[in-house]
C-alpha cells in the first residue's frame, strides 16, 4: 500500500488518461491534452496553481504512505482506504470534467 499512496499521483494520470483514451476509441499512446493537468488548467486554474494543486496533492499522497507506513495495522488499513477512496473520487470528477469540457467545445464549434 505504501508505494500506490507514494506513486498515487502518476499512478492515478497514467489510469486516467489510458482509460479515458480507450473509451473514447484512440490509441492510449496517442499523444493529447488529456492529462490530469490539463484537465485542471481547463477547470479554469492558471498554471501556478495547477502546480500548486499537483504538488500538494503529492505531498499530501507522500505523507500518507509514510503514515501508513509507520501506523498499527487496522489503521493502515483504514488510511489506506480513505486514501484509495479520495482518488476514486477524484478520478470521477475528472473524467466528469474532460467529458464536460469535450461536450462544450463540441457545441461551440
Amino acid at each position: 500500500m505504501v508505494p500506490i499512496l507514494v506513486l498515487a499521483l502518476p499512478v492515478f494520470d497514467i489510469h486516467l488518461v489510458v482509460i479515458t483514451r480507450l473509451l473514447e476509441g484512440r490509441s492510449p499512446g496517442q499523444a493529447g491534452k488529456d492529462h490530469t493537468s490539463h484537465r485542471l488548467m481547463s477547470l479554469g486554474l492558471s498554471q501556478r496553481w495547477t502546480l500548486l494543486v499537483l504538488y500538494s496533492a503529492c505531498l499530501f499522497f507522500g505523507a500518507m504512505g509514510v503514515a501508513v507506513s509507520v501506523f498499527p495495522f487496522n489503521l493502515a488499513l483504514l488510511t489506506g482506504a480513505i486514501g484509495l477512496a479520495l482518488l476514486g473520487a477524484a478520478f470521477i470528477f475528472m473524467m466528469f470534467v474532460r467529458r464536460k469540457y469535450q461536450l462544450q467545445s463540441a457545441k461551440s464549434s
